[in-house]
């Protein structure tokens, strides 16, 4: 297993650490399906602005619901209080852009 970390960065902007690092644009909002090697995936969403000043993020169902531990952490690169999902998934798994 290992972790990916996604947040949000800047306004127009998402970010994926961990196994591989990836940027999203991500201006009108972002819907990434993270899928592992077996075809369990889960959908992660991120949008700025929505509701407060900051990103909101939010997980999915796709109907392959995995049992990966999922947690809401502070941002790893900032002091204040900004939003992060991190997610424990299977070595080989993949993040990928899908239109909303």
């Amino acid at each position: 297993m290992s972790t990916l970390t996604i947040y949000g960065a800047s306004d127009d902007l998402v970010e994926v650490e961990g196994e591989f690092d990836e940027e999203f644009g991500a201006y009108n909002g972002w819907r990434g399906r993270v899928v592992a090697p077996n075809g369990d995936a889960l959908l992660v969403t991120a949008e700025y602005g929505g509701v407060s000043d900051y990103w909101e993020l939010g997980i999915q169902n796709t109907g392959t619901w995995p049992s990966w531990p999922i947690r809401f952490v502070d941002r790893p690169d900032r002091d204040e209080v900004l939003v992060a999902i991190e997610i424990d998934v299977p070595a080989g798994t993949i993040v990928e852009a899908v239109e909303r």
